[in-house]
């Protein structure tokens, strides 16, 4: 549920940076304004960690728009998200991150609070590698076609029924996976992006060998 507040109210009893309120939790007095709308009346600063209370996820910074300071986030559930630059500045584009999805009832903006950034090692291995098999590889073309494994659930949107995909391709040079061949096994770090035309699609950002 989204409430309404003047910053003032929230740095009251808290000498926060307006940089340092997201990610905050606070404990909060409401009251119904005379459009009938919550707003935020009181707030004390709780040092309880936001982790501790809300559900956080995994996700990959695709893009970083710096004309309008948004960090664009993709988790493994292929949901897209946007954070705020101004608190998050230590991100760069490839990083994986543990941060808190705000996902409004009645908006399809989602917005996301970036906790924290994973290492190298760890982020890959916490947003979940699907493994798949090379089914076509084309070397003039630069290009190969994968599969997922059995077993492997379909790449999907959680919170939808499609697009729903089993199936993708590969750039050869930018994902460096020149070396594979047909049948060769592998693991991949996949959501679906949406591309130029509209449409849906998996898109991979790193993959390893099995």
């Amino acid at each position: 549920t989204e409430l309404s507040a003047e910053v003032h109210t929230l740095t009251a009893h808290a000498p926060l940076r307006y940089s340092e309120i997201p990610g905050k939790m606070f404990s909060v007095l409401m009251r119904t304004s005379e459009k009938g709308n919550l707003r935020i009346e009181a707030a004390i600063l709780s040092s309880q960690p936001v982790s501790d209370v809300f559900p956080t996820s995994i996700g990959y910074i695709e893009n970083i728009d710096l004309n309008h300071r948004h960090i664009h986030v993709f988790d493994n559930q292929s949901r897209h998200l946007v954070a705020m630059m101004d608190a998050a500045s230590n991100v760069v584009i490839g990083s994986f991150v543990q941060f808190l999805p705000i996902i409004p009832k009645e908006s399809k903006f989602k917005s996301a609070i970036i906790l924290r950034t994973l290492s190298d090692e760890e982020g890959p291995e916490a947003f979940g590698y699907r493994k798949a098999r090379v089914t076509y590889v084309d070397n003039d073309k630069g290009y190969l076609s994968w599969e997922l494994l059995p077993g492997e659930p379909p790449i999907i949107e959680t919170g939808t029924t499609a697009p729903s995909y089993t199936k993708g391709y590969l750039n050869l040079q930018s994902t460096n996976t020149h070396h594979l061949t047909p049948n060769t096994e592998f693991s991949l770090i996949v959501y679906l992006k949406r591309g130029k035309d509209g449409r849906k699609r998996p898109h991979v950002v790193k993959v390893k060998t099995i």
